[in-house]
């Protein structure tokens, strides 16, 4: 299923602080998925470990990056609730993974 037959977006919400290594395979087991209409909320809570230089790197513009001080999950959830513009919901934290058929099938 490819964006351009469904406009359904999907909007994932990751909630991130001090995600280093482990929220690269999580990134990239989004972008590998077989649905690609989604967008990426990535708060990062206050990260100090380069999760927020590595989130820099992210040319793709499903990924929509923001920043704040530490506040905690809750916080750092609630906030990505209140920008995700998607029809559908999902979570994926730091260190999760996707498996590439897992938006398709739920959509």
């Amino acid at each position: 299923m490819s964006s351009n037959s469904n406009p359904i977006i999907v909007s994932i919400m990751m909630p991130v602080y001090n995600g280093l290594p482990l929220i690269k395979a999580s990134v990239e087991s989004l972008i590998n998925q077989t649905y690609q209409n989604w967008e990426c909320i990535v708060i990062d809570d206050g990260s100090d470990d380069g999760t927020s230089q590595y989130l820099d790197t992210l040319a793709d513009p499903r990924f929509k990056i923001f920043s704040q001080e530490n506040k905690g999950r809750p916080i750092a959830r609630q906030r990505a609730l209140d920008l995700a513009s998607g029809k559908y919901l999902a979570m994926l934290d730091a260190g999760d993974l996707y498996h590439p058929e897992k938006l398709e099938r739920q959509v």
